[in-house]
This record gives structure tokens, sequence and C-alpha cells, in this order.
């Protein structure tokens, strides 16, 4: 989600759950060189969306830079912003579920 629309939207039809914004935010670099390594590489450019999210929603919601955190970090970081607190089990335990 990169526009304040689209967030209005799904403020006004997921009133029933709570909602929490999350934005990993790890910088285009970073984002662009993650894309770079997946197995489907996208050939698009999506950068310039990182100034219209910033300008759009850069005060809303929790903000994570977890350029420089691993998957189990961002999970741990995105947890907490939101209150549960969960520890994320090994891939051994609890079928890598977060509990």
């Amino acid at each position: 989600m990169v526009r304040r629309s689209h967030l209005d939207l799904y403020r006004a039809k997921l009133t029933a759950v709570p909602l929490h914004l999350v934005v990993l935010a790890p910088g285009p670099a970073v984002a662009w060189e993650r894309n770079q390594t997946r197995e489907k590489v996208l050939a698009v450019d999506w950068s310039p969306l990182d100034e219209a999210l910033r300008s759009e929603l850069g005060r809303e919601g929790t903000w994570i830079d977890n350029a420089a955190q691993s998957v189990e970090e961002t999970v741990e970081a995105i947890l907490s912003a939101i209150g549960l607190g969960a520890e994320v089990c090994p891939a051994g335990g609890a079928g890598g579920r977060v509990r």
C-alpha cells in the first residue's frame, strides 16, 4: 500500500478487526538489492514509490527500518510494535509459526 486513499479504504472496511499499519522501510537501494536476490526477479524498479509512500503515509503507523535485520528480527520488531511481543519459534519448533 502506498497511497493514503488505500489506507483509508482498509480503515473503512476493516472496522471489526484490529488494524495495524507496519511499514517495512529498508530504503529503496536495499529493497532493490533484495528483489534481485529473490527467485522471481522483478524487472521493474519500484523505488520511486518510496517517496510517495513516505509523503502520504510517513506519519501513519509504525515504520521499521529493517535494512540490517534478519527475517526473525523483523518479525520480532513487528510483533513488538503491535503489542503482541510474541517470539518466533525456530523452524523445528511449532512448525516455524509465531506463538
